[in-house]
């Protein structure tokens, strides 16, 4: 494990998440990361930010979207010196147990959390890279944006950083398997749908999703964010305790 100073980043806008999912991020990090770090938050505002927490503005010609995470890779990004580590998060996770492995194999210049699902081989909800390692996936995004959100978008065009980093980077390392997993897919948290009498219903309200053994890291990708499951079943997924434990 890496002694380096960790530069733990994550982004917000707009209104879709509140000021309370940055702030348990950093909470949830300060908990369960022992490797020294700084916790930085690229924002449009940041009132309401934890005061350890370091805000960077977004430019007001910000791209919107996930598009936005590519600025991770752009030179000289929060002003750090090229060999710098930063650890890019998104807001819609919870940390479980450590994360030190986060600072594993120091001498890999970008990691990522390993995908899932078919035709996308990482996951940019968690990642690592070496500042100056790799500005290329910026620099050839910002030389053509409307070309790449074109041709890399996801189900819309507000989504899509991590298909172009995919394209753009050919050489993948991954965090360790097993410490970083998907509620949909890992955390027994969907339920069965039944059709009775003409009308969908669920069996969500019938136990709880649970984490696997020995994950650190849940992702929330997509429907449902973590309060929705909080005190409760969301639709089709079931209650999650472990986020009333973890998620503050």
């Amino acid at each position: 494990m890496s002694q380096e100073t960790l530069h733990i980043l994550c982004y917000r806008w707009g209104s879709k998440y509140g000021v309370e999912y940055v702030n348990k991020l950093y909470s949830m990090v300060s908990r369960h990361l022992r490797v020294p770090h700084l916790f930085h938050c690229i924002t449009d505002t940041a009132v309401g930010l934890d005061p350890r927490i370091i805000p960077e503005l977004l430019p007001h010609d910000h791209f919107g979207g996930n598009w936005n995470k590519l600025m991770t890779f752009k030179p000289g990004i929060l002003g750090l010196a090229p060999g710098s580590k930063i650890v890019c998060m998104d807001l819609d996770i919870v940390i479980v147990d450590s994360i030190d492995f986060i600072a594993d194999h120091p001498e890999q210049t970008f990691v990522i959390a390993k995908n899932w699902a078919t035709g996308v081989r990482g996951n940019s909800s968690v990642y690592r890279v070496t500042v100056g390692s790799h500005d290329y996936v910026w620099n050839d995004f910002i030389r053509d944006p409307e070309y790449v959100i074109d041709h890399f978008h996801g189900k819309t065009r507000q989504g899509g950083d991590q298909r172009w980093v995919n394209h753009a980077i050919q050489n993948y390392s991954y965090f360790r398997d097993g410490k970083i997993v998907s509620f949909k897919r890992h955390c027994r948290a969907r339920s069965l749908e039944l059709n009775l009498f003409g009308k969908t219903v669920t069996t969500a309200g019938f136990g709880e999703a649970r984490v696997p053994d020995g994950a650190a890291v849940v992702l929330f990708h997509g429907d449902p964010v973590p309060p929705q499951v909080l005190n409760g079943p969301h639709g089709r997924w079931k209650k999650a305790p472990f986020v009333a434990d973890h998620w503050r």
